[in-house]
């Protein structure tokens, strides 16, 4: 399977487990010149935003362990501009990784990945 049809497949999966844990999503795919996010929700009063990685089989690994300090750090400045932009910079936030396994259909949700 393709990379990004791999992408697009679990971020499916993603938004429907999200929803189904009733997390509100806000944006999906939000994009600025510091980086990009797959989700931005709400789960109560919190804003969360969500990096989702998907993979065939846990053969090399499981998702979340692509979500390197280089990938931090560009999440923290596009969500700290996301948070500025909607006047948004006293919410309560969050960080959180979804890895998928595609193959077989197991997704693990880790709360505050990462400060």
């Amino acid at each position: 399977m393709k990379t990004q049809i791999l992408g697009k497949e679990g971020e499916l999966q993603a938004k429907k487990f999200l929803e189904q844990h009733g997390i509100e999503v806000l944006e999906q795919n939000y994009r600025t010149k510091t980086g990009e996010i797959d989700f931005i929700c709400r789960d109560k009063q919190e804003i969360v935003f969500v990096e989702v990685k998907s993979r065939m089989t846990g053969a090399f690994g499981e998702g979340s362990e692509a979500v390197n300090g280089r990938k931090q750090d560009k999440m923290i400045k596009t969500a700290l501009f996301y948070l500025q932009s909607n006047r948004w910079d006293e919410r309560p936030y969050r960080f959180d990784v979804i890895s998928i396994l595609i193959n077989s259909n197991q997704i693990n949700h880790i709360r505050n990945a990462f400060p």
